[in-house]
């Protein structure tokens, strides 16, 4: 049976773990890191960790997640 609405809470920490990821192991060649988010289109999930942080509802709480990844991602 095909799921019509997975559980697509960790989407946005795996994209984020790939994403590092893909950096660390090409870090001494050019590259490009095409990274697009779907956590601000619905249907709308977010991780425990950032579930209830913003005071803007369930998609506030998505961009806070969505700038945690962000974040990591231009750390590396």
């Amino acid at each position: 049976m095909i799921e019509t609405e997975p559980d697509q809470s960790k989407l946005t920490t795996l994209y984020t773990e790939r994403a590092v990821s893909f950096i660390k192991r090409s870090k001494d060649k050019p590259f490009l890191l095409y990274l697009a988010h779907t956590m601000v289109h619905v249907p709308l999930y977010v991780s425990d960790k950032f579930k209830g942080k913003s005071k803007a509802g369930l998609f506030g709480d998505v961009m806070e997640e969505v700038d945690w990844s962000v974040g990591e991602v231009l750390k590396r």
